[in-house]
C-alpha cells in the first residue's frame, strides 16, 4: 500500500506538471477527473497481476493522464512532450503505440513515465477521434478484458471494438513514435 500512498502524495505535483506541459505543447488534457485509480481498483489490479506473474509488481497507472491533439500533430507533439518530460528528469520507460498493432482493438499511444522520485504514471496520447472512440467502446473493453480470450463472448466483443475504430484517421508520421 506504500506505493499507492506515494502516488497520492505526488499527485498534486505531477498533475500540475501534466497541465503545464499540455499548455506548453498545445495539447489538451482529457479525463482529468479520473486521473487517480481508486484504492479498490488498485488492489484488484495488484492481486490480478500478482496471480498472473507470481511476483511482486508495481502498478504503473495509479495516476493516469490523457493528452489530445490533431491527427496531423499527434506523432510530432508526442515526441516533443516526451523530450519535455525528459528535460525535467522524468523518464519515459515504456511506449506502446497501438496505432502500429493491428491485432489490438485500440488506437492510441500509451506511455509509462517515471518521476524523479521513482513513481510510475501513465500518459496516453490520442487524437480527438481516437479518444471519443475509446470512450464509446470502454464498456465493451471492461467486459472483454475479464473474459478468456478464446471464449465466443470475448471474440464478439473484440470484433465490436475493432468495428468502433474502423475508418479512424491514422495520424501523420505515427510510425515515428516507438
Amino acid at each position: 500500500m506504500g506505493y499507492y500512498k506515494m502516488a497520492l502524495e505526488q499527485e498534486p505535483q505531477i498533475s500540475a506538471l501534466v497541465r503545464e506541459i499540455a499548455d506548453k505543447s498545445g495539447m489538451e488534457t482529457r479525463s482529468f477527473d479520473s486521473r487517480l485509480k481508486t484504492k479498490i481498483a488498485y488492489l484488484k489490479k495488484l492481486k490480478k497481476n500478482h496471480l498472473l506473474h507470481k511476483t511482486n509488481c508495481e502498478i504503473s497507472d495509479i495516476l493516469r493522464y490523457t493528452y489530445i491533439t490533431t491527427a496531423d500533430t499527434l506523432a510530432q507533439k508526442t515526441l516533443e512532450v516526451i523530450e519535455m518530460y525528459k528535460s525535467l528528469g522524468y523518464e519515459t520507460v515504456e511506449i506502446k503505440n497501438y496505432w502500429l498493432m493491428n491485432f489490438y482493438p485500440y488506437n492510441g499511444i500509451n506511455t509509462v513515465i517515471v518521476s524523479p522520485n521513482g513513481l510510475k504514471f501513465e500518459l496516453q496520447y490520442h487524437t480527438m477521434e481516437s479518444y471519443e472512440i475509446r470512450e464509446k467502446i470502454h464498456d465493451l473493453y471492461e467486459e472483454w478484458r475479464n473474459l478468456p480470450e478464446t471464449s465466443m463472448k470475448a471474440k464478439e466483443l473484440n470484433r465490436k471494438m475493432f468495428e468502433g475504430y474502423k475508418g479512424a484517421v491514422v495520424p501523420k508520421d505515427i510510425k515515428k513514435v516507438k
